[in-house]
């Protein structure tokens, strides 16, 4: 796929993004995303071992403030929290004096308050161990409902799927539940599981965004975080879609929005370059593996 038609399909989920962003559903689904926590590669990876069909987890108090609860008798999901504390800016810290995995989160002061001016020593934040707590997935929760986006399911059978099926390198494997997501890639296993039940369309948009993370998220990749691998992913499914012939713009277009506003647009762009990759590799392949398919992509 040449960089124009890669250029052309970014500019169009920009103007999607921002048609959606006036919407008020997702003005609400959004404020709700903002008051559930985010979560580090290594903790992403101790949930999925512990509950691979994990979708949206946070502590039993976040969950409380949005009205739901814990089922009785649910287990919580281990992940590790930092042990903070303030250090003197100019302290020489010997790394082997620090416990396993400690790291400077932030450089410089910590807050610019009055009581700081004048100081010299201001203060920084420093990582001194960690600690075990405890979320729960939502599937493991009861309660008030969760706002929700209009995001439209993909529907038709264009044969589309099958064609995908056969030319994906993961094994893949449809399953009944994926507590409300359509599909999980797992980059221990190198698995993705698409849910039972969607139409064809959906579940060939599903396969290639869960390859997409195969190909560009399957090992740690610095500083990619999880909102930028989502938005990536997206936009390689929007994009090869497009090149096959399906429009999943009512689909992607919400979802890319779903990750917030705020740098969404300005992450897609700055990661053209590794959409592009992962298009590529993936038409690539399609259309070696299954010929007839070169003609439309």
């Amino acid at each position: 796929m040449s960089k124009e038609n890669i250029a052309e399909a970014l500019q169009k989920i920009e103007q999607g993004i921002e048609a959606c962003l006036d919407d008020e559903r997702w003005k609400q689904y959004i404020a709700l995303m903002s008051r559930l926590p985010n979560y580090s590669y290594g903790n992403i990876m101790l949930i999925l071992a512990q509950k691979p069909d994990a979708t949206m987890v946070a502590g039993y108090n976040a969950w409380k403030a949005q009205g739901r609860y814990v089922k009785k008798g649910e287990k919580g999901i281990a992940i590790l929290a930092p042990m903070i504390k303030k250090a003197k800016a100019d302290a020489k810290v010997n790394v082997r004096d620090i416990k396993t995995y400690s790291t400077v989160l932030s450089v410089g002061p910590m807050n610019n308050t009055p009581a700081d001016n004048g100081i010299e020593n201001q203060k920084e934040r420093i990582i001194t161990g960690f600690r075990i707590v405890y979320v729960f997935d939502v599937s493991q929760t009861d309660g008030n409902p969760l706002p929700e986006l209009p995001i439209q399911k993909l529907s038709g059978d264009s044969g589309l799927y099958e064609r995908l099926l056969y030319a994906c390198p993961y094994m893949v494997r449809e399953t009944a539940d994926l507590s409300g997501a359509n599909g999980t890639f797992n980059p221990v296993s190198k698995e993705i599981k698409i849910l039972q039940g969607l139409e064809e369309a959906q579940k060939a948009k599903t396969l290639i965004h869960e390859w997409a993370h195969g190909i560009l998220h399957a090992s740690q990749v610095p500083n990619i975080s999880r909102k930028q691998g989502e938005l990536e992913a997206e936009s390689v499914a929007y994009a090869v879609c497009s090149a096959l012939g399906l429009d999943t713009s009512g689909y992607s277009f919400w979802y890319l929005s779903s990750w917030g506003k705020e740098n969404a647009i300005k992450m897609i762009k700055a990661s053209a370059d590794r959409i592009q990759k992962a298009v590529d590799e993936i038409l690539t392949r399609v259309t070696a593996v299954v010929p007839e398919m070169a003609t439309e992509a």
